[in-house]
Order: C-alpha cells, then sequence, then structure tokens
C-alpha cells in the first residue's frame, strides 16, 4: 500500500510539472520541478533503505519527503486564482 501510495505522488509530481510547462509560468515550473525531484528522491531512497536497511537511506528518504512538502506549500502560495467569470 505504501509503495502504491509513493508511485501515485510521483506520477502526480510528474503531471503537474508538464502542467506547469505548459503554463509557461517559470516560478511554477520551478516548484513543481524541485518537488518532482523530490518526491522521486524520497521513493528511490525508500526503495534503497528495503534492499540494505542503511539507516541514512532512511534520513534521506525523509529529508526528500520534507522538500517536496515544501515545495507543494510554496506551489500553493505561488498559485494564481482562477480569473472571475463575468
Amino acid at each position: 500500500m505504501h509503495a502504491s501510495l509513493g508511485l501515485g505522488l510521483a506520477v502526480a509530481a510528474v503531471g503537474l510539472f508538464v502542467r506547469a510547462l505548459r503554463l509557461r509560468s517559470r516560478r511554477m515550473v520551478l516548484a513543481t520541478g524541485l518537488r518532482a525531484l523530490a518526491t522521486l528522491a524520497a521513493g528511490l531512497n525508500g526503495g534503497s533503505y528495503l534492499n540494505y536497511h542503511e539507516d541514512f537511506s532512511s534520513m534521506i528518504m525523509a529529508s526528500a519527503f520534507a522538500v517536496a512538502v515544501l515545495c507543494y506549500v510554496v506551489g500553493l502560495y505561488l498559485a494564481e486564482p482562477p480569473a472571475s467569470r463575468a
């Protein structure tokens, strides 16, 4: 279940990055790109922890998760409100 959730988050992060590229917003591209990278790094280090049981892999996974969450918060802050329909 945990791995499925992580895979879903990685796919969503990459999808949001592609969407930000289409919007051509430099700030959102940066925020979503870092978010996707951090999400992928967390997933890869989680898999590394399962294979090798090294504590530093778990620490890197948790740190990458924290960076990804921070990027989500920054992305929400930078997001422009939808245009009002008159």
